[in-house]
């Protein structure tokens, strides 16, 4: 047996340079330097298309293919010699996004090449770049400008999870279908490409019935594209969504409660009225809103199932009715504002503005101010030295998300303050700074931050930013997909009560991480916690002991210590001295208006003598509404009767029974802790307005904002107060 001589022409040294020399720079690049999604996607736009035009220019055919099979193995040789350096989280899924990405994908472009060569074509190398270039990005292309997914399958390069894609990111039976697809289709091409050849071994009668059968194959999971789920349509989500306004094209979950269809209708058409008015828009176009039940439906449609997103161009939006009420006005923003961005898109030249008008105009929070967290943001060193890079894609996309919306949407504020809309929605599409403001970007931010100087600073504040803000952005976090996959994996097995699994799960994050991942250090603790209070024969005490330990392994203890203390309480039905005192250390350190509240729920239960059990987190929604009528029924204290209504009403609120939460709370005394008594009237407040009760609710505003005076971050407590009065206001 002759063994191929491995003397190589020109053009293979030229294959081989530009495959070794494109993955060495991927090797530079984080997240796209270890085995995994990302390598795969760039070496899958890249290396088939460099196969074809090596099949192209290769004089010497007889080591085309050995020379195809090495260049296929260098940059898996290159990358095992890159893991002595940078850890791989998980090489064997990385191998397989590699042979489904550009190893397949090259097996669909040499069989292209092979094709059109067979063809005798003049200008061969011009018409394959074409086609591919083509079959590259023209489907790409049109699925996201007129579906609804942001997810796509290309025979060239595989998958992309789409450019707003979550951490988790895996390989399902649609992909491995489409690539099966795509085999179908090269084999095809292969047999046109050799037709002579083969039907010299075959009839042309038995090569026509083999290849109609591939291409027939092929084109039955082709015609199925959007039953197989590989591409997603407005028809197939319609389906299995409820038109809840028969004159909007608003969509919504058909298992969804009445109350809560005609809430989120009456929500929807405040909104617009109040971004109409508050934008100073002259007209609002149809807009589409789906509505997804949950993440996994929206997932599956979309590709996106954390991340909310808007498509402007289509003036169309997908969220999900968890992110319902923290996002829609955001997304709102994005398509109301698109009739001043780039024509036939909507979006801006600017990430920045257009993320950060969203931001300006979303609703508010009742912790801090976008320019607080702005302003302690430059004081603690966490923003960019160079804000204006934030305004591009790769500053803003780099950094931590959280920060550049924030820092963005306060820029956007002090831009529209200072200069107003009409202004700025002249720099929104082509961020023509100079042209609509006479300044440089630069100019502009050095006038913002100096209007953030005047911000007062507490150490509240501080504190709440370093929570918030001081984390590492997606290029900066280990094994970020691997983390995010094991993470869901441990948080599904909690819910499933299957504790063991839940501790792999957690304990293999920590292994990749070297123990320094605080998310799985959380998840260990609620595992040991809930297994304890699940199964009689796991002591409660060793369980906590584990928990206090492994507080210590995190940073950011606040949380985890708010979960032992909580679990602890509703385990044991009563809250002892020593954790009592604890949940009253933890309101030395406040993160957020809701953590406080819920300790100081806590607080007063034992107070008055209530049931910690009331706490459970265990227990359904529906099981604690039925125990605390049930408590209510009993002789109670007028105390304790206060707390349980508004438990009650907490409860009632969230099944947006709104009169019967005024009911429950018009006549119920003044709390004497401020931050129970906000939320009371918070409650009676957004009760009121979303009951077309006006005068009374700002009577509720008006006490709302004494109370708010004496909390902790007052300012954006009376934004909030005003923005829900502004939002219903029919002025």
């Amino acid at each position: 047996m002759s063994i191929p001589s491995l003397k190589f022409s020109t053009s293979s040294l030229i294959f081989f340079s530009l495959i070794a020399g494109f993955t060495l720079l991927l090797t530079a690049i984080p997240l796209f330097n270890t085995l995994g999604y990302e390598f795969a996607l760039a070496q899958g736009v890249f290396f088939p298309l460099i196969v074809g035009l090596y099949i192209l220019s290769e004089k010497q055919p007889g080591s085309l293919w050995l020379n195809i099979g090495l260049a296929t193995i260098l940059p898996l040789l290159i990358m095992l010699i890159s893991m002595l350096f940078i850890r791989n989280c998980n090489p064997m899924e990385g191998f397989f996004f590699y042979l489904l990405g550009p190893i397949i994908g090259s097996v669909f472009s040499a069989s292209l090449a092979l094709l059109l060569k067979s063809m005798g074509l003049r200008l061969l190398k011009t018409a394959y770049v074409v086609i591919g270039l083509c079959v590259l990005f023209l489907p790409l292309g049109i699925q996201f400008y007129s579906s609804p997914q942001i997810y796509f399958f290309n025979h060239i390069f595989g998958y992309f999870a789409g450019p707003i894609y979550d951490r988790v990111v895996e390989i399902d039976s649609r992909y491995i279908l489409f690539r099966l697809e795509t085999l179908l289709w090269s084999v095809a091409m292969f047999g046109l490409a050799y037709r002579e050849r083969l039907i010299r071994k075959l009839s042309r009668q038995s090569l026509f019935a083999i290849l109609s059968g591939i291409v027939i194959s092929a084109g039955a999971i082709l015609f199925n594209h959007h039953s197989l789920g590989i591409e997603a349509s407005h028809q197939e989500i319609e389906k299995h969504l409820f038109r809840i306004n028969p004159s909007e094209s608003w969509y919504a979950p058909k298992e969804m409660p009445s109350e809560q269809k005609a809430y989120i209708n009456r929500r929807l058409t405040h909104e617009i009225r109040y971004l109409k008015r508050s934008l100073k828009l002259e007209y609002v176009p149809e807009i589409k809103i789906y509505i997804y039940p949950n993440q996994v439906v929206k997932k599956h449609f979309t590709g996106a199932g954390r991340t909310e997103f808007t498509k402007i161009w289509r003036n169309e939006i997908h969220i999900t009715l968890e992110g319902f009420e923290r996002s829609i006005r955001h997304e709102l923003v994005h398509i109301l504002f698109g009739q001043f961005g780039i024509p036939g898109l909507g979006i801006s030249e600017s990430i920045g503005l257009l993320e950060g008008i969203a931001e300006a105009y979303e609703s508010k929070s009742l912790n801090w101010t976008l320019n607080e967290y702005s302003a302690a943001m430059f004081k603690l060193n966490l923003a960019p030295k160079r804000p204006e890079t934030l305004l591009s894609a790769f500053g803003f996309w780099t950094g931590l998300g959280s920060k550049s919306y924030t820092l963005m949407g306060s820029f956007v504020s002090y831009l529209i303050q200072t200069h107003g809309i009409d202004a700025f929605k002249s720099v929104f599409a082509r961020a023509n700074f100079k042209d609509v403001y006479n300044q440089t970007p630069e100019e502009l931010i050095e006038g913002w931050k100096a209007s953030l100087e005047n911000i007062p600073i507490s150490d509240d504040l501080m504190q709440a930013t370093r929570y918030r803000f001081e984390r590492k952005s997606l290029f900066q976090t280990q094994c970020p997909h691997t983390v995010a996959r094991l993470i869901k994996a441990g948080n599904q097995a909690i819910n499933k009560r299957r504790f063991s699994q839940a501790r792999e799960a957690f304990g293999s994050i920590l292994d990749l991480t070297d123990g320094k991942n605080s998310s799985a250090v959380y998840g260990l603790i609620k595992t040991e916690l809930y297994d304890a209070a699940f199964n009689s024969n796991v002591p409660f005490e060793v369980a906590r002991l584990t928990a206090d330990s492994l507080v210590r392994r995190i940073e950011k203890q606040i949380p985890a210590k708010y979960l032992i203390l909580n679990t602890s309480a509703w385990q044991a039905g009563r809250l002892s001295r020593n954790d009592s005192l604890d949940f009253v250390g933890l309101l030395n350190n406040p993160l957020s208006y809701s953590y406080s509240l819920a300790i100081w729920y806590r607080l007063l239960a034992v107070e008055y003598g209530l049931p910690m059990n009331l706490f459970s987190s265990i227990k359904s929604d529906e099981e604690t509404l039925l125990e605390i009528s049930l408590a209510l029924s009993e002789n109670q204290t007028a105390r304790q009767s206060a707390l349980l209504s508004l438990l009650l009403a907490e409860r009632l609120f969230t099944y947006y029974n709104h009169r019967k939460v005024i009911e429950r709370l018009i006549s119920a005394p003044e709390f004497d802790v401020a931050v129970v008594e906000f939320r009371k009237q918070m409650l009676l407040l957004q009760s009121y307005l979303r009951t077309h009760q006006f005068e009374k609710a700002e009577k509720i505003a008006n006490m709302t904002h004494k109370t708010a005076d004496k909390l902790i971050g007052a300012k954006a407590k009376h934004l909030w107060i005003n923005d829900q009065l502004d939002l219903y206001s029919e002025k």
